[in-house]
């Protein structure tokens, strides 16, 4: 059936309709994605109509950190809510009242979603920061246990002490041979062959490697793709792009395959053999059992072992590299830490682990050096300076904190990678000279 034209201009109809009703919506929605309803009781970190921060975000990803910091001064706030089209939405907190009390005092109210899950399983599977309920009590009660064990705190001091060894070389021969080196670059090898050390039982051998590890490769590559995964829209998308058009590029799959026939290697030899040390953290967790009862399987094993080394690698890493770079900026505060360093451990004390242990856990300035935080809603207007002096109380002792408040960020002007921390994009290159 035809209709018969009344003159109407229909294109002309639909557009105005269109643009009203386009006009209406972003009057309601004016600083958030269209359709997000209003949070109330948390602050809102205002954007575009319609779209919300989505621009902002897309244009923030290689400075995401800097961009909350931002967002949270900009609405003087330290609880917030930021809409993004395609973004999960959600809350975002520096409240140390609210930190701990998730991280602590109702902890299995806050299970980890699939967001998170599907952002960080690549690299931890089911380990103790990807898990939940008994899954997550099984694994805690067993780190927290071995962590105690006085003889694991003797074996990972011997550890750290046999690795910087190897580093002080390093140092050593770039000393002679005035050759600058990368700091970060080292210290990241220096915690790998440690942590792996400590966690496996086994040698990566980075610091005395020259070119690349594959182990160390794969496994940095896979804790970058973690926050790409959890924040990046488009990671999926590369990822597929990548198998497709350039199927003989290494991909995220065959990463996880290194890392992955790394550690049932170590584990299928140690099941194999018949000595059974005592000190690596594989050994203790083949001696515990899971949620239902059972030994660990060969998954679990590597799943836990993993985890423990995500979490003291690159934090360990980075942290002594943003302290080494501020200390170079602030050259009265290195002679105040060297000067504690040799009052408090004198060379006789590296043969002594238990002792070299206490040594260090005294040392106070030492202490309040690595404590670092930027939010000036929390920590007052010079939040951003490194400023050790503020740990230390006027008796002389550490200034303790709540919990809430050491969820610990770096400071400084170097250039940072985004990640799930804060590694120095990069680098930090340096030349190292003999002490007068």
């Amino acid at each position: 059936m035809l209709l018969e034209n009344d003159g109407t201009n229909w294109p002309a109809l639909v557009g105005t309709t269109l643009a009203i009703g386009l006009t209406l919506l972003a009057f309601k929605y004016n600083d958030r994605v269209v359709f997000d309803p209003v949070r109330p009781h948390t602050a809102h970190f205002k954007g575009w109509p319609l779209i919300g921060s989505t621009l902002d975000i897309a244009t923030s990803i290689d400075r995401m950190h800097d961009f909350f910091l931002n967002a949270f001064e900009t609405t003087g706030a330290t609880s917030i809510t930021v809409t993004g089209i395609g973004f999960p939405r959600g809350v975002v907190t520096v409240d140390p009242t609210a930190i701990e009390h998730i991280l602590k005092s109702n902890f299995e109210n806050y299970i980890k979603g699939n967001l998170f899950h599907y952002a960080t399983f690549p690299l931890l599977g089911h380990g103790i920061f990807n898990a939940n309920g008994a899954q997550w009590r099984y694994q805690r009660k067993t780190a927290a246990l071995v962590f105690s064990v006085k003889n694991f705190r003797d074996h990972f001091t011997d550890v750290f002490v046999k690795e910087l060894t190897l580093v002080c070389d390093i140092f050593t021969k770039a000393m002679e041979t005035r050759t600058v080196i990368d700091f970060h670059d080292i210290m990241y090898k220096f915690t790998l062959d440690s942590f792996v050390l400590i966690g496996f039982g086994a040698q990566v051998n980075a610091l005395t490697t020259t070119g690349k590890v594959p182990f160390a490769e794969s496994f940095d590559i896979l804790q970058m793709n973690v926050f790409d995964r959890s924040i990046n829209l488009m990671e999926p998308i590369k990822r597929y792009a990548s198998a497709i058009f350039t199927p003989w590029k290494p991909n995220i799959a065959s990463h996880q395959k290194v890392v992955n026939d790394f550690a049932a290697s170590v584990i299928q030899q140690r099941r194999a053999s018949k000595v059974q040390t005592q000190k690596d953290l594989l050994s203790r967790f083949m001696e515990t059992k899971n949620e239902k009862g059972d030994p660990l399987s060969d998954k679990e094993l590597r799943d836990a072992i993993m985890n423990l080394t995500v979490a003291g690698r690159d934090t360990t890493a980075q942290t002594l590299s943003w302290v080494l770079y501020n200390l170079m900026l602030h050259p009265e505060t290195e002679e105040k830490l060297v000067a504690e360093i040799q009052e408090s451990v004198p060379d006789a004390l590296e043969q002594d682990s238990p002792a070299l242990y206490e040594a260090i856990k005294e040392m106070k300035y030492a202490y309040a050096v690595y404590a670092m935080g930027r939010n000036k809603l929390i920590w007052g207007s010079d939040a951003g300076d490194f400023k050790p002096e503020r740990w230390i109380t006027e008796t002389g002792d550490v200034r303790r904190e709540s919990q809430g408040k050491w969820p610990a960020f770096h400071a400084g002007h170097i250039t940072y990678q985004v990640s799930i921390s804060l590694p120095m994009k990069h680098g930090l290159k340096v030349m190292v000279d003999p002490r007068q």
